[in-house]
């Protein structure tokens, strides 16, 4: 059983830890496999040219068999999958690793399961596989305004008249789409008028309204407006954009016209929203039917179903380009959790049952951002100690001043200090 550095391709350095190990199991694995029944009928009634008896030690074509007495598989696979030198390989490469010494009934198998059971894995590694849940389209309207959505775009320069976002609002069934400019600081009772002048008076109260979990859309004042006014409110499950996707597809349409309204006629783009509206609503609208778009949608997913009880892992990619959890956003892990699953919300969305710091949340999320985590509930990592805020979003502040210097320009010399910021892991 004494392999050398060389036959397991490190450094002498790196190589240490496995040396102690391996001299350690020597003896064990000697004493188990007088025990071990189940390798004792293999040796026997396996062929002879493959089996072989090496001072106490069984061997097949040369690797040492590994009883299953005891926990030497287990410490066998740990050290092959967490020691410095391996760093969690994935179970194809760990298998391909252990299989040029050792062998065992099963030993890929097992070696599968090792690396699935891995927490560590599970948070950090991406899945290779076709995101799960199949499209379940709504239900399609029965007549012009009466189900619509909406949806905000931010970040545009302020106008003259103090106005940096649009509210878009799109008729499900013609298309017919409202640009509405506004800020994004309006409260819920601006925003109300704004609905009742230019949506109301025009059409008429809808039946449902589709958005998503904007601020404005869930607190109770909007809620109160539209219980009075007897429309349904139906938002989007969290961090899934694909419920209102056909407004996120009129936003795209709208913002690429106002940006060729804005290098042919200039940057005031609040002077040509209501050209652009009525270029939007005179044009051929190429909607196709809903069973030709699940077909080519499910053919990119797969089916994926989720049982309460489970444990399953929260995906943190749709959050790119915010700061998350932790400080270092380029190695933060691409999951959450994992979370057990608490109930199921229609066919493609879960209720989770979030861990404290992420109380913010909504706790419903759509079937594709989901992973599920095989490894003992027990394992459960805690997400720091950095409080989560709505959106996944954490705040930094700073602590204190720990150094001051001078940088000397041509004309000029600029102060500069060295600020000591929370949720850095060093404090």
């Amino acid at each position: 059983m004494e392999i050398s550095c060389v036959d397991k391709g490190v450094s002498t350095d790196a190589c240490l830890n496995w040396t102690e190990v391996q001299y350690d199991l020597t003896d064990r694995v000697r004493r188990a496999t007088e025990l071990d029944e189940s390798l004792q009928r293999y040796a026997k009634d396996g062929p002879d040219d493959q089996f072989s008896w090496d001072n106490g030690l069984l061997r097949r074509n040369g690797r040492v068999c590994i009883p299953s007495v005891g926990k030497l598989r287990e410490e066998l696979m740990y050290e092959a999958h967490f020691a410095k030198y391996s760093v969690h390989p994935g179970s194809t490469k760990m298998y391909r690793d252990m299989k040029k010494l050792f062998w065992w009934p099963g030993l890929k198998k097992d070696v599968a399961r090792y690396v699935a059971e891995c927490n560590t894995c599970a948070l950090v590694k991406a899945e290779c596989q076709k995101p799960g849940g199949f499209l379940k389209s709504l239900p399609i309207t029965e007549w012009k305004f009466d189900d619509i959505s909406m949806d905000f775009v931010h970040g545009l320069p302020r106008s003259q008249r103090g106005h940096d976002s649009i509210w878009v609002i799109v008729d499900r069934l013609k298309k017919v789409a409202h640009f509405l400019p506004n800020r994004r600081d309006d409260p819920v009772e601006t925003l109300a008028k704004l609905y009742m002048e230019q949506v109301v008076r025009l059409h008429g109260v809808p039946r449902s309204i589709v958005s998503d979990r904007d601020g404005r859309f869930t607190s109770n004042d909007w809620r109160l407006v539209h219980q009075m006014l007897g429309t349904k409110l139906a938002f989007s499950t969290a961090f899934h954009p694909q419920t209102d996707g056909q407004t996120e597809r009129t936003n795209r349409t709208m913002e690429d016209m106002l940006r060729m309204c804005a290098l042919d006629f200039g940057k005031r783009w609040e002077d040509y929203i209501f050209l652009v509206e009525f270029a939007y609503n005179n044009s051929y609208q190429a909607s196709i039917a809903q069973d030709r778009q699940a077909k080519y949608y499910n053919a990119k997913h797969r089916n994926v179903e989720f049982a309460v009880g489970d444990w399953v892992y929260l995906k943190v990619k749709p959050f790119k380009g915010v700061s998350r959890i932790r400080h270092l956003k380029k190695l933060s892990p691409r999951y959450l959790g994992p979370f057990e699953v608490v109930e199921r919300i229609g066919e493609a969305a879960y209720r989770l049952a979030l861990s404290a710091d992420l109380g913010g949340l909504h706790d419903v999320f759509h079937i594709s951002v989901l992973r599920k985590a095989v490894n003992d509930p027990a394992q459960v990592v805690e997400n720091d100690r950095v409080p989560v805020e709505y959106g996944l979003t954490t705040r930094v502040r700073p602590i204190r001043i720990e150094d001051r210097a001078k940088k000397q320009l041509r004309n000029k010399v600029i102060g500069m200090v060295k600020v000591r910021w929370d949720n850095c892991g060093r404090e």
